[in-house]
């Protein structure tokens, strides 16, 4: 729209030259022809009269219709301008957005997943992973009890049948609400079912698509991609970097920064194990008691506060799963994640 100002001061004055050209007069403009100054010597009052006569009517009748047309150029400008501001947003020109959540980038490339001897591990042999996000800490009490407000979904709960989880650090949610100060622990005591609930409903409302991230990814991520180290920070155990080596229940999420991998993914070892969205394979199936075969159940992986370290618990590689999708356990948890852009 601008351009058409100037556009129309140019038509302004081809018009007028034409205009000119085909003889018509200047109305009501009184120009002194011998102040034109390009009169030669010699040259007759006649001659002299004629040249002011045709050099002013193309300049003045161009100067008016140029300042004409430029009005009426800027009065349309003014007329056809939008009125609404132009959208910019991110989301308007198609641009991919950061997620909503704290997570972490973790670019996509190729490493051995496995170890020879992690407890559960799988053989050793070459995956690759494309790039996706994960959350830098594990799903808190606090998110976990927004989702029960918003949907009406259970709390999470102790299973009154499982005798292993008696006795601990477990405390019943007040209502809606986990126990005082466990606000930023992570979410526990939830099946696979109820993780995959929160991701469905925390997508909606983000507009997001968050996930389980698989078994694969997972490992990718705590062992530094393709550096496939054995722990988050490097290849040997280090106490003080994680929440792990029987201690007696979990931390607030992030309480061991010492421990973070290379993205700053945080928590990767220890605190809880965490649900992934791969099940158990045939292979696996094969080494689990058969009683408690089921080929819905899905891996975890992280251990967590209550494993030794190398007994009951080895390096990243570990892997351990429930013998069903409902069961929960209170050192078990889940963090998530979506795909990369």
């Amino acid at each position: 729209m601008r351009l058409s100002v100037f556009g129309l001061g140019y038509v302004g004055c081809v018009s007028a030259a034409c205009f000119a050209k085909e003889g018509h007069d200047v109305i009501g403009v009184d120009v002194n022809p011998q102040k034109v100054g390009i009169i030669n010597a010699g040259t007759s009052p006649n001659v002299e009269s004629g040249i002011g006569e045709l050099l002013r009517k193309p300049l003045v009748l161009g100067i008016g219709a140029a300042v004409l047309f430029s009005v009426v150029g800027i009065v349309a400008l003014i007329s056809f301008w939008p009125s609404s501001k132009v959208d910019t947003t991110p989301e308007a020109n198609n641009v991919p957005v950061a997620p909503k959540r704290d997570m972490a980038l973790i670019k996509g490339g190729s490493f051995n997943i496995g170890s020879n001897n992690a407890t559960g591990a799988l053989k050793v042999h070459l995956v690759s992973v494309v790039s996706f996000y994960l959350d830098k800490k594990e799903v808190t009490n606090a998110e976990y009890a927004a989702f029960v407000k918003a949907t009406g979904h259970p709390v999470p709960t102790l299973d009154p049948s499982d005798e292993a989880a008696k006795g601990g650090y477990w405390k019943p949610w007040n209502g809606t609400d986990a126990p005082a100060g466990w606000e930023r622990f992570p979410v526990c005591n939830v099946s696979v079912k109820d993780a995959e609930d929160f991701a469905e409903w925390l997508s909606k409302r983000d507009g997001v698509r968050y996930r389980l991230p698989s078994e694969e990814e997972w490992e990718y991520a705590a062992r530094n991609g393709s550096t496939a180290s054995l722990f988050p920070w490097g290849n040997s155990w280090a106490e003080g970097r994680a929440n792990l080596n029987g201690r007696s229940g979990p931390r607030d999420v992030g309480s061991f920064p010492e421990g973070a991998t290379q993205t700053g993914l945080l928590d990767m070892v220890g605190n809880v194990w965490e649900f992934t969205s791969t099940q158990v394979s045939s292979e696996d199936l094969k080494i689990i008691p058969q009683e408690l075969r089921d080929p819905n159940s899905h891996i975890m992986r992280g251990g967590s506060f209550a494993e030794k370290i190398n007994d009951g618990f080895i390096n990243s590689a570990d892997r351990a799963s429930f013998d069903n999708t409902r069961n929960k356990f209170p050192a078990v948890g889940f963090r998530l994640a979506r795909d990369g852009q």
